[in-house]
């Protein structure tokens, strides 16, 4: 908002000094701002790179109109407007480039995991299946063990019973 402010203020100038060509370029150059913005925008909404390559190639029309009308500006305060002006676009220019790689960046990121999540649910169904599988095994070996010593413990204890019967009898 800024740089539309500033590129606004030099725009009015102009058209109201009779600078009809310093007016035009200012007007392209705002028209081309703010498409970089529109598209910039609808990048960050959709991540879609085709948005941010004409944001960019928005923005580097706004900025080279803008350097153009800073050469071509006479008055000091609209020259130093301009300036002002590209400064703010490079420094937003850069700003929107990082974000458009740090969002790329995630997307791979994102891509990746999308790549291994299958992976690893696959990997994790076959270890639970074998892990289903060795109970299915285990359970009944444990189940035959614990009745295999049920029978022993009784068995010994009928043959304790017997023995102390004897023993007591005698």
């Amino acid at each position: 908002p800024q740089i539309r402010t500033k590129i606004t203020d030099i725009m009015r100038a102009s058209y109201e000094s009779g600078d009809a060509e310093a007016a035009y370029s200012a007007g392209v150059a705002q028209e081309h701002l703010m498409l970089g913005r529109f598209y910039a925008e609808r990048f960050l909404r959709t991540n879609n790179p085709t948005y941010s390559d004409r944001a960019y190639s928005e923005f580097e029309i706004a900025h080279a109109e803008l350097e153009t009308l800073a050469q071509q500006l006479t008055d000091p305060e609209r020259v130093t407007l301009a300036q002002t002006a590209v400064a703010q676009l490079t420094e937003f220019e850069a700003a929107f480039l990082n974000a458009v790689a740090s969002i790329q960046a995630r997307n791979t990121a994102l891509a990746e995991l999308d790549r291994l999540g299958p992976i690893m649910e696959e990997t994790a169904e076959v270890a639970r299946l074998e892990s289903v599988t060795h109970q299915n095994e285990l359970g009944p070996i444990a189940e035959g063990q614990v009745a295999s010593t049920q029978t022993t413990v009784l068995i010994a204890s009928i043959g304790v019973l017997i023995i102390a019967l004897v023993v007591g009898y005698l």
